[in-house]
């Protein structure tokens, strides 16, 4: 009976020894391989870093200066914007009124601190004022201000001529209100100045003004800008006259109308050149009602006419 035989088992080959030896040889050189990639990939993202943080600072001076000069420019942008616009309220002092508003329409409002102040103070804080009313054409309003424990007040009617020092007659004291306006009015060469009074009754407002004739011109005369060194008691009596300029009813006092010095044969009552009107340089002064209380006062019926062209102008515009 034969036996079966039974193969000998394989031997391993010295290859097959070398082969698996090789694969972990392949796969630690893999993993430092891999190692050092990760470790140069590190490495480059540090130098990167430390770059773009050179070029920062380097740009950092670079940015700051743009930071400033875009900021001049746009401070200054602002102010060019401030000053096309144009200041409507201008104050050489401290009065802390906001925007007024008033019977005339304005182009421009100029407050004055009148607390403590002497006449002589007051004249030239007023000079000052009309001095920023360099528009063409601009009617500009002057408001005074006191000082009280609620705030800011305006000077009263009364209160204006009591610090200024100007005689008005107690007939037109009577029919005051409180409310007033002064300025002055510039066409191209000419500056006008003028005196609105509120009044609560027509009636005695109009016999008041009669009874200021008489001396109006003398009593107004440095408030208008007149040289008072020329006017005298005997030269600036006149006697006002009624016409209708424009359609407005305006009582009006004229250069021919002044009662001439009886020591001299020249006529000394004098308009300054600037304010004399081409339509009416022989005017001094004039005045009428814009309505029942209110009573404007100036030197050429040309203000006055410009004055109700604006009212109504605003009456217009608010319809």
């Amino acid at each position: 009976m034969n036996t079966p035989s039974i193969p000998p088992a394989p031997k391993k080959s010295p290859e097959s020894k070398t082969s698996i030896r090789s694969m972990y040889h392949d796969i630690d050189a893999v993993m430092r391989q891999g190692q050092t990639g990760t470790l140069a990939g590190a490495l480059k993202e540090y130098h990167e870093e430390e770059r773009e943080k050179k070029e920062a600072s380097l740009q950092s001076p670079k940015n700051i200066f743009l930071l400033i000069l875009s900021t001049l420019l746009i401070v200054g942008g602002g102010v060019l914007i401030i000053f096309a616009l144009g200041a409507q309220v201008r104050t050489p002092e401290n009065t802390s009124t906001p925007l007024l508003a008033t019977k005339v329409p304005v182009n421009i409002q100029t407050g004055i601190q009148a607390d403590a102040t002497s006449r002589f103070a007051l004249y030239t804080k007023i000079n000052d004022a009309i001095a920023l009313n360099t528009g063409t054409p601009s009617l500009q309003y002057i408001y005074f201000v006191t000082n009280t424990t609620q705030g800011g007040s305006l000077v009263s009617a009364s209160s204006f001529f009591e610090r200024l020092e100007i005689r008005v007659p107690e007939s037109l004291m009577r029919a005051l209100d409180t409310g007033m306006m002064y300025g002055t009015f510039r066409n191209q060469e000419t500056l006008t100045p003028y005196l609105i009074l509120d009044v609560t009754s027509f009636d005695r407002a109009f016999i008041g003004m009669q009874d200021w004739e008489n001396s109006l011109l003398r009593d107004l005369a440095e408030l208008f800008m007149y040289d008072t060194s020329v006017l005298t008691p005997e030269n600036i009596e006149g006697v006002f006259e009624s016409r209708t300029i424009q359609n407005i009813p305006t009582r009006i006092l004229t250069r021919q109308s002044i009662i001439p010095n009886q020591n001299t044969s020249e006529d000394r009552a004098i308009i300054p050149q600037e304010f004399i009107n081409i339509d009416h340089q022989n005017i001094l002064l004039s005045y009428a009602f814009l309505d029942e209380s209110t009573v404007v006062i100036t030197t050429t019926p040309d203000l006055i006419h410009e004055m109700r062209r604006r009212i109504r102008e605003r009456q217009f515009l608010n319809q």
